[in-house]
């Protein structure tokens, strides 16, 4: 499996024009992770991370997830430019900026709560568009998306205008 590994820059006029091109569906708003509780949070990104990971590296734990999730990754969370959508008042979509970056680039992911989520390309945009707006008007230089290309809206993901890629690949033992 591969993880294409875009790295953008968010301030450029081709990302900015990228960006204007990302419109919400209907009745979704798409705010900064800070404004919703830490337990919804937790729980809809443990949802993504499961169905995300179930085909090749299914987890044995729920709970162990979520507790991983809220000790180690939430508190690397920028909670301003982090971003989901909501869908009365539920996260359909989230976007998440790392703090932890390496070699100036700072780490983002994307993805829909469900993966057959309700119009997902257009989730997985709108939230992505917001969080590089974001990331532009804090004056951050490069970011390097997360994913991989077994996930169903990294298309969205690849269309950004990239600045360049640092492809991962991993390899995958049947059990």
């Amino acid at each position: 499996m591969t993880c294409p590994s875009p790295q953008v820059e968010p301030a450029t006029a081709a990302v900015r024009d990228w960006c204007d091109l990302q419109h919400c569906p209907d009745g979704i708003s798409v705010v900064p992770v800070g404004a919703v509780s830490v337990s919804s949070l937790v729980d809809a990104w443990t949802t993504q991370y499961e169905w995300a990971h179930q085909p090749w590296a299914p987890i044995i734990s729920r709970e162990a997830v979520s507790a991983s999730f809220e000790e180690q990754m939430l508190p690397t969370i920028g909670t301003t430019p982090s971003m989901v959508a909501l869908h009365d008042e539920r996260i359909v979509a989230l976007g998440f900026v790392s703090g932890q970056g390496s070699d100036g680039r700072t780490f983002v992911g994307a993805e829909t709560v469900l993966a057959d989520g309700w119009r997902g390309d257009q989730l997985v945009a709108s939230v992505t568009a917001a969080m590089l707006r974001e990331l532009a008007r804090q004056h951050y230089a490069l970011v390097e998306f997360e994913g991989h290309d077994s996930d169903p809206h990294i298309d969205i993901i690849k269309s950004i205008p990239a600045l360049r890629h640092d492809p991962l690949t991993i390899l995958i033992t049947p059990t």
